[in-house]
């Protein structure tokens, strides 16, 4: 069965897509503090307001932690579970194993940042309990196909967002642009986007 899921950082983004037929949102709950999306009243309002009209509500933590920021993880995870958050999407092995301990009910999803674009890779996450995996958008309906037909998990396919020109989450682009930035910690500066110039040989 086909479910439409959206991402959304604010609010408004979550109002925005429940009224336009998502059947899940998305919402982007930095697992540390200084992560990007919601705070904590943003949040628990956001999930109230699916969950009164039937859309389910997941929360997306997948930045990559250090043993500093993971007891923080920790607790900001369990907050989301405890406004009634069905599915948190994560990256870091370290915090999945750490949120299998302390919420053994809790769906965990692979995020498309966990990079995973082969059957084999897919199985690995499986192995580590998630119930969920997100494709990378870099994959053609045959590879999908040959995917979700060999795992005992769901699969999930991004079919629109910002299309990043690298393996979604492997690229470091943004974190050596000097700007302090790196989609690793969420704060992507999409330096692709840029005009580049190669001493103006690709000006045109």
């Amino acid at each position: 069965m086909l479910h439409l899921l959206a991402p959304a950082g604010s609010s408004e983004a979550v109002i925005a897509a429940v009224q336009n037929g998502a059947d899940m949102i998305y919402m982007e709950y930095g697992a540390t503090a200084g992560g990007s999306g919601m705070s904590r009243e943003e949040l628990a309002q956001s999930i109230r307001y699916c969950r009164v009209r039937g859309c389910g509500a997941a929360v997306t933590m997948d930045e990559l932690l250090t043993d500093g920021q993971l007891p923080e993880a920790v607790k900001r995870a369990v907050y989301a579970a405890e406004q009634g958050a069905e599915a948190i999407l994560v990256r870091d092995p370290g915090f999945i194993y750490a949120l299998r301990r302390v919420l053994p009910d809790m769906a965990l999803w692979g995020s498309v940042r966990m990079g995973i674009h082969s059957l084999a890779g897919a199985a690995t996450a499986a192995a580590l309990g998630l119930r969920r995996v997100t494709l990378t958008p870099e994959l053609d309906l045959e590879q999908i196909q040959t995917i979700a037909e060999g795992l005992p998990i769901e699969t999930a396919v991004c079919v629109h967002g910002p299309v990043c020109f690298s393996y979604s989450g492997q690229c470091y682009m943004s974190a050596m642009s000097g700007q302090e930035r790196s989609d690793s910690r969420l704060r992507c500066a999409e330096p692709c986007r840029e005009r580049l110039s190669l001493g103006g040989r690709m000006d045109e």
